[in-house]
């Protein structure tokens, strides 16, 4: 999957990225060094290549070189420039990472004239690498000839999630409900607030707005207090996305480029607001793929099944993973235990065959459902532990080459942290305690022993600079924690306190806000934030 944008609102939006030794040699064109050409329809001249808009009957109309072998799963940035689009027609053409077109870095698509930037999931096949950069044309879909100059092919080494222009019209509803639309009935369905957006319990009544299209992925942010209703968002196969409690960081397309808050059941004083919107150009990888056996080479060892082998529930088949219509709905799961509740994860696989639907559950009853075959590549926030298929009844179906990978959503100088200006109850896990209460922007701590609360966002290499305040204080110790720090700094006054600290452990992304010792005060205004 690749996103491009020319990300005018960042003088320069890739400081934070590492790059490796560009690939591709010569990009510039200075001759025809290191460059071949399949078909007669490539000319190099003029520090470009040209594209003549002709197939001539054949198959192959390629430009490209060997580029150092890049491995399974590395991410690119890919920068060109396009000139000279034939006139009435398109410039169309795939980036191929192999002579043969597969895999490839990304498919078939339309580039207007200009300077591009691409950022590309490495998504072959574990036993293919990337051999090569290549350019190949389609004279198909309007396809025509065109020049392309100033190739740049660098792997990603270290980058930070990158995002496009903010998409929402008044998403904080400081103009009432200007741009927005009401899917039935009145605007009397819904009211301001206190700067929220307030559903008055009608269920058909949705709260929409055009922000997009129906392919590209997004990245949804609202605040939300459901009071006991049941919200949702549609992606393009109308498959809903649940909404939650407190801050929300989804990532969807949205069905026919729609964002829609749709009730599911008739609550009223729901209320929604700093709704956010952006297409999302580049997230890291910042770990290896979790899934053990995940071509399925080794038969479906270190998977657990509903009900192993045979026709009763999932089995391997040439080296894929194969679950038959006889199979009953117990014996329909496929999963691996891999992830971690809160952090957030790139999952991709091949549906190869597919005929009715295969569901990637995130969440106990939520889950995204695939109603085709293809690859697919899918983000999302884990409240799971288990990587879980799920074959729809009846479905004869097959998958393959299962990856999941930890990624990185918050971009570099950016709170890690939601709701760390405790201006509601949710995000934080631990508020079973009364002796720890939110009221006020603070969070109230009233022990007698070492209890706490915390977010599960560390990520294990990554350094935290961390802030925070203490008021109100009486006695005992209060100091952050976590698993590979232990406790921080002993503090027992009120004041602005700051730490920075590495995150050395692989085994736990938790952050805590806890009494060392008794601690009696309030903790306000906490920023963790990635250096």
């Amino acid at each position: 999957m690749f996103r491009r944008t020319q990300l005018m609102q960042k003088k320069d939006p890739y400081k934070d990225f590492v790059f490796g030794l560009d690939l591709v040699s010569n990009g510039s064109f200075n001759g025809t060094t290191d460059w071949t050409s399949i078909g007669s329809e490539w000319s190099i001249a003029n520090n470009s290549a040209t594209f003549s808009g002709v197939n001539n009957g054949s198959n192959s109309i390629k430009l490209g070189q060997n580029i150092p072998t890049q491995t399974f799963g590395t991410q690119f940035k890919i920068e060109f420039d396009i000139s000279d689009i034939e006139v009435g027609k398109s410039a169309y053409f795939s980036i191929l990472g192999n002579w043969n077109s597969s895999p490839m870095f990304n498919p078939y698509d339309t580039y207007e004239e200009g300077h591009h930037v691409l950022f590309v999931d490495g998504t072959s096949y574990p036993e293919d690498d990337y051999t090569i950069f290549g350019i190949s044309p389609s004279v198909h879909d309007g396809g025509g000839g065109f020049t392309i100059s100033n190739i740049s092919v660098k792997p990603i080494i270290e980058g930070t999630a990158l995002y496009g222009r903010e998409l929402v019209e008044n998403g904080d509803f400081s103009n009432g409900l200007n741009g927005w639309e009401i899917q039935s009935g009145s605007f009397d369905n819904w009211l301001i607030n206190n700067g929220k957006a307030e559903n008055q319990g009608l269920s058909d009544a949705s709260l929409f707005q055009l922000v997009g299209d129906n392919k590209t992925l997004y990245k949804i942010e609202l605040d939300a207090e459901l009071n006991g209703g049941g919200y949702r968002i549609l992606d393009t196969y109308s498959n809903n996305v649940f909404l939650a409690d407190g801050h929300n960081i989804i990532f969807t397309t949205l069905l026919n480029g729609y964002m829609h808050i749709k009730p599911t059941s008739e609550v009223l004083g729901s209320t929604f607001t700093n709704i956010s919107i952006k297409e999302v150009i580049h997230i890291p990888f910042v770990s290896e793929n979790l899934v053990v056996n995940g071509d399925f080479s080794n038969g479906l060892s270190d998977w657990s099944t509903g009900h192993p082998g045979g026709s009763k529930g999932w089995s391997e088949m040439n080296e894929t993973a194969v679950c038959s219509t006889a199979a009953t709905v117990a014996n329909r799961n496929l999963f691996q235990r891999v992830m971690s509740i809160d952090s957030f994860y790139s999952i991709s696989f091949d549906i190869l065959s597919n005929s009715v639907f295969i569901d990637l559950y995130y969440a106990y009853h939520k889950f995204l459902r695939n109603l085709d075959t293809g690859s697919k590549r899918h983000l999302l926030k884990a409240n799971i532990k288990d990587l879980l298929f799920y074959a729809g009844i009846d479905n004869d179906c097959s998958i393959d080459n299962v990856s999941c990978r930890l990624v990185n959503v918050i971009p570099k100088g950016e709170n890690v942290l939601l709701n760390g200006d405790f201006a509601h109850q949710h995000n934080w896990i631990g508020l079973v305690s009364p002796s720890i209460i939110i009221s006020d922007g603070k969070v109230s701590f009233d022990t007698d022993d070492n209890s706490g609360i915390y977010q599960n966002v560390l990520i294990q290499g990554k350094t935290y600079n961390l802030t925070f305040e203490i008021s109100d204080y009486s006695s005992g110790v209060f100091s952050p924690y976590t698993s590979s720090t232990g406790y921080m700094t002993d503090r027992d006054a009120n004041g602005t306190y700051s730490e920075t600290f590495t995150v050395n452990s692989n085994n736990e992304g938790k952050f805590w806000l806890r009494s060392k010792s008794g601690f009696k005060g309030s903790i306000s205004n906490v920023m963790l934030k990635e250096v």
